[in-house]
């Protein structure tokens, strides 16, 4: 190919203007931008948000190390759908105070870290950024639901069976994977 041809600033403009048809036709046709889908409804299924039971306390600091080393379900998990936490690499500043990635998402993933204070249950969340694959709608709205649950709560409580991550008396209830 010529690419002295490219220099031409009437070439350079025509070819941004196709462009740029090309991805307006795109999105009338509901096509979206490469690699992305149609964005969640920011709606919390019911069954995920649950108010907390009176059996509930704040975990204890050897509970909140299980909890983050274990296997977790929602109750409305999309089958082979396990939740789970792993420390981040690379974080900057003392390893206590890394974000524990937040694993799971049947289609792009939550994107969620927290900072954990294991003294006293409580987290704070780091938002990351999650993938765009094209998913089927409800499974947009599982992922972004239990995001917006983990970004909602701020302490971690446990019933003996169930963890919830809460705040204000209701919370994501997970419980043990099997």
């Amino acid at each position: 190919m010529n690419t002295d041809l490219l220099k031409n600033p009437i070439v350079t403009i025509a070819l941004s203007v196709i462009t740029a048809l090309i991805i307006a036709i795109g999105a009338a046709a509901g096509l979206g931008a490469f690699g992305s889908s149609t964005p969640p409804e920011k709606t919390q299924p019911e069954s995920l948000v649950v108010s907390l039971p009176e059996n509930a306390k704040k975990a204890t600091p050897e509970q909140v190390e299980a909890i983050l080393s274990g296997k977790w379900v929602t109750t409305s998990n999309p089958p082979e759908n396990i939740i789970s936490f792993s420390r981040s690499e690379g974080s900057e500043g003392a390893a206590e105070k890394a974000p524990y990635f937040v694993h799971g998402g049947v289609c792009n993933g939550f994107g969620v870290g927290l900072v954990v204070d294991k003294t006293n249950a409580t987290y704070t969340v780091e938002e990351g950024a999650t993938t765009l694959k094209q998913c089927e709608p409800e499974l947009w709205r599982y992922d972004n639901s239990v995001r917006e649950a983990f970004i909602r709560g701020n302490t971690i409580y446990f019933d003996g069976t169930h963890t919830y991550f809460a705040k204000g008396g209701t919370g994501l209830k997970l419980s043990p994977a099997h």
